[in-house]
């Protein structure tokens, strides 16, 4: 669709957000809980002041009902230009990727850990431990 068709869908968009939504950081600006639920529900892997703006419209978007992909992007656009304060965005995303970095990061290292033990543990005449310390062969 060409912008210039969108004009008075877009201008009708935009005159009907909700400013306390679209402002609003989510998980209360928690980024722990935000990184939580990038790593759970989501497949971004990095997270943008932008993407969390883009989520405020989209749920815009769907209370307004309007379904247009293209309205939804350019009012991002718009709004994400236009504001002040993306500062806020900015700061909550990069915190979460920074929480997701070290979990990354440590999961990592326990499986490699893990991946170095080679030694199996001795267990005389008890087959429950020796399958609880060294698994199983199938």
């Amino acid at each position: 669709m060409a912008t210039q068709n969108l004009n008075g869908p877009l201008r009708n968009f935009l005159n009907n957000l909700n400013n306390d939504i679209i402002y609003s950081l989510p998980f209360e600006n928690n980024a722990n809980d935000l990184a939580i639920h990038i790593r759970n529900n989501t497949t971004i892997k990095l997270l943008t002041g932008k993407c969390i703006l883009r989520w405020n419209v989209e749920r815009e978007a769907q209370r307004l009902q309007i379904n247009d992909q293209d309205i939804i992007y350019l009012a991002t656009n718009m709004i994400w230009n236009s504001h002040l304060q993306r500062d806020q965005f900015t700061k909550l995303a990069n915190d979460a990727n920074d929480i997701n970095r070290d979990f990354d990061q440590a999961s990592f290292d326990t499986r490699n850990r893990m991946s170095l033990l080679g030694n199996q543990q001795i267990s005389i005449n008890n087959p429950f431990e020796h399958g609880l310390f060294n698994g199983t062969n199938f």
